[in-house]
């Protein structure tokens, strides 16, 4: 009978504390539950808040949306949406919102804006140099270059204004040129692409620049298309695979620019020439700097002539502005 009696006092104990178990997971459930509950209506109470924020930020601020298209493949600019926040308090006050497109550390940094309206852009010069002044002193380059283009379109058709800023003094520069009445568009487009947007750099740099630290010249050169320009051409040949290089003699040096056999300057220059010339470093040795790209201008006979759709042409600095 002790025996049963033991039995049955362990049995009810143990059914006490199913009991328990149960009544104490159950009180967790509820007290997770109510956990939950709470941290729902705070979530809701947040997004209510934003909401609020949102609709109010809607009635201050007009969201002008745009689209741009390409403007040459040598400046990489994609089409993309535009978007442009203006305040509803300084709406009055005209932004530009320069963007960086290309960038050669230390050296050189080209901005694009989309931002002009069909007013005179020569109204907007003041404006535009004061915020691409600020721009080019925030990234401190020897080189700053800057186009405007109309109504948030980056094509020929756009093109309002360009300019160049440098830290030389002395170099020939035009800090702001009204190109929006340009008849020829197409023509405009070309001079920029070829000739004129890039890092400019006379043959004699480029050679003190490999000479003084190669590891250098060649992250910012081999990178990058650049402008090298007015040089002597010393010797115009072939390689032992029979692509056509010229060569030039500077004083730390030899600069070889390897050409395409379909080049169309290659029939109009000779030894002697000056010539223009878009290139990319290919490297560096024995005093050799080694470069691949195209002629985009030379002079001959006091004509001009430069790359203009392909072809090489006789051209003069007045076709910029007509």
């Amino acid at each position: 009978m002790v025996i049963n009696k033991r039995k049955w006092h362990l049995a009810l104990f143990m059914y006490f504390i199913s009991i328990c178990s149960v009544t104490f997971a159950q009180t967790n459930d509820s007290v997770k539950q109510a956990e939950l509950e709470l941290e729902i209506e705070k979530t809701k109470a947040s997004i209510d808040d934003l909401e609020a924020s949102i609709a109010e930020y809607q009635e201050k601020t007009i969201v002008l949306k745009r689209k741009t298209a390409d403007f040459g493949d040598k400046n990489n600019v994609k089409t993309t949406e535009h978007v442009h926040e203006i305040d509803e308090n300084n709406k009055n006050e005209k932004q530009y919102n320069f963007k960086l497109i290309q960038n050669i550390q230390d050296r050189y940094a080209l901005f694009l804006s989309a931002d002009a309206s069909d007013s005179p852009i020569v109204e907007s010069k003041s404006k535009i140099l004061e915020e691409v002044k600020e721009k080019c002193k925030e990234i401190d380059v020897e080189q700053c270059q800057y186009v405007v283009f109309k109504n948030g379109y980056i094509n020929s058709d756009s093109i309002a204004a360009f300019g160049e800023l440098r830290k030389d003094k002395n170099a020939k520069t035009v800090d702001f040129e009204d190109l929006s009445n340009s008849t020829n568009k197409e023509l405009l487009t070309d001079l920029l692409n070829n000739v004129i947007l890039g890092y400019h750099i006379s043959f004699i740099h480029l050679m003190d620049a490999y000479n003084d630290n190669e590891v250098i010249a060649d992250e910012d050169f081999k990178n990058s298309d650049f402008i090298l320009e007015d040089a002597w051409i010393d010797k115009l040949t072939k390689d032992d695979l029979g692509s056509p290089y010229i060569q030039t003699i500077v004083p730390r040096g030899v600069i070889q620019v390897k050409l395409d056999i379909k080049d169309p300057f290659l029939r109009l220059i000779k030894k002697g020439d000056v010539v223009v010339v878009r290139v990319h470093s290919t490297g560096f040795m024995d005093n050799v700097v080694m470069l691949e790209g195209k002629i985009v201008a030379f002079n001959k006979n006091k004509h001009r002539y430069m790359l203009i759709k392909g072809k090489a042409m006789d051209i003069n600095e007045q076709h910029i502005k007509n």
